[in-house]
């Protein structure tokens, strides 16, 4: 499963990024879990980096470490496109 957290990040290294949604100077975490909640990889970015390019990164660094996972997971605020089309390209099923 592929999901993301925005957090409060003022004093961030190189300024952090803003979030325009919540209106805050922030930083934002692309998590990849496994069904049962355990956390694989973490993905720290400025929190005006798209939710979607954070994932193709943990897409990416996913099959690269575990190349035996099949199955991926994302939410409807990912550009579902975008991110089938990577999906697809590293032998992952949505």
């Amino acid at each position: 499963m592929i999901d993301s957290q925005t957090v409060k990040a003022p004093a961030a290294p190189g300024g952090g990024g803003y979030d325009a949604a919540k209106k805050v100077k922030a930083a934002s975490g692309t998590l990849q879990r496994t069904r049962t909640g355990a956390c694989l990889l973490v993905n720290l970015t400025p929190a005006d980096v798209q939710d979607a390019q954070g994932a193709e990164q943990i897409i990416k660094a996913v099959r690269q470490r575990w190349h035996f996972l099949k199955h991926l997971f994302a939410g409807s605020a990912y550009d579902r496109g975008r991110l089938m089309s990577q999906a697809a390209y590293r032998d992952f099923v949505m």
